[in-house]
């Protein structure tokens, strides 16, 4: 059975926080905010921070999302 990608995210973020970049290289997941957006709501908290991301060669700013707590 294929795994949801917010079932993806959510044991990602268990182990380490996620950039877009990871989701997006590692889980072909391109609307990471969106499925953060999912796992909030759904009651989770997690924590989003600007970090310098090195993309290509060039070095970028985008959020890395760390879940805090997790939803019961």
């Amino acid at each position: 059975m294929k795994k949801t990608q917010t079932t993806v995210v959510l044991e990602h973020l268990r182990k380490r926080p996620i950039t877009q970049a990871e989701a997006a290289t590692k889980y072909a997941i391109f609307g990471l905010a969106k499925v953060i957006s999912l796992l909030r709501a759904a009651g989770n908290k997690i924590d989003g921070s600007m970090a310098e991301v090195t993309v290509g060669g060039t070095s970028r700013r985008m959020n890395r999302y760390t879940l805090i707590k997790e939803a019961r």
